[in-house]
């Protein structure tokens, strides 16, 4: 089965950090992957009638494993149910929503700055030791390789994934190659992706306020609607009442 993976961790994670900020990034990266993987899946992702049963989170969202890694995390999307970049594309939003979360938080400990590494493979699904779903292939474990070989604040994929990509219009151009050596002497080929990542950050910050002032702008609407709409039921109500109290002639 074609497995997905977008592998990452927070650099220097426990580097000058305490430990309740070391449980607090965590908890923000949660909560950003989360965010990033219902809008790069889209709603066809979710099911809707799991949502709130506190199902485990692979249990609520279509074909999607979240694998913990101490510092970080592997994220694998397996079969036909997503696009064919939708790896990278995810990678890409985990790492504008961090890098903007992080220009927003003032807490240095408090701050996030990862490294991706993004592959794909026909890998195989296994039940681990919680009895819980799960991969196991040489697919995964070249995705952590190429987290490995990455820079802060960087994404860089695999052989297949570049063969797949790198003739699509979006992504011509985009990826440099870097001839590596890895764990146990393995040559390892990666492909930086090549973002501009201040002017991607800027563009997802402008779309958080027109997003938030969309939702103000619904709030008020719906508020004088309310208003309007009480407004009328008070004058209807003193009509009724006028009716039931007038003598009839």
């Amino acid at each position: 089965m074609l497995a997905k993976y977008v592998f990452l961790d927070i650099v220097g994670y426990t580097q000058n950090r305490s430990v309740e900020a070391q449980v607090y990034v965590i908890g923000e990266l949660n909560r950003i992957v989360l965010e990033a993987t219902k809008e790069v899946l889209g709603k066809g992702s979710e099911r809707p009638d799991e949502m709130a049963t506190g199902e485990p989170t692979h249990k609520v969202l279509k074909n999607v494993i979240f694998i913990p890694a101490g510092d970080g995390m592997c994220i694998c999307t397996y079969g036909d149910e997503y696009s064919y970049d939708s790896h990278l594309r995810l990678a890409k939003q985990i790492l504008i929503a961090t890098t903007w979360y992080t220009r927003m938080t003032t807490d240095p400990m408090r701050h996030i700055q990862l490294r991706i590494g993004v592959n794909q493979n026909v890998d195989n699904l296994v039940v681990d030791i919680n009895r819980e779903l799960n991969i196991a292939g040489s697919g995964i474990n070249t995705a952590q390789r190429l987290m490995d070989s990455s820079e802060p604040g960087t994404i860089r994929v695999g052989q297949s994934v570049y063969d797949m990509l790198h003739q699509r219009e979006e992504y011509m151009n985009m990826f440099e190659r870097f001839d590596m050596v890895v764990k146990h002497d393995t040559p390892l080929t990666t492909y930086l992706y090549k973002l501009n990542l201040d002017q991607l950050v800027e563009n997802y910050r402008l779309g958080r306020i027109n997003s938030e002032a969309t939702k103000v702008i619904k709030m008020l609407d719906s508020s004088s609607i309310g208003i309007v709409g009480a407004g009328v039921s008070k004058r209807e109500e003193s009509q009724r009442k006028d009716a039931l109290t007038k003598k009839p002639n």
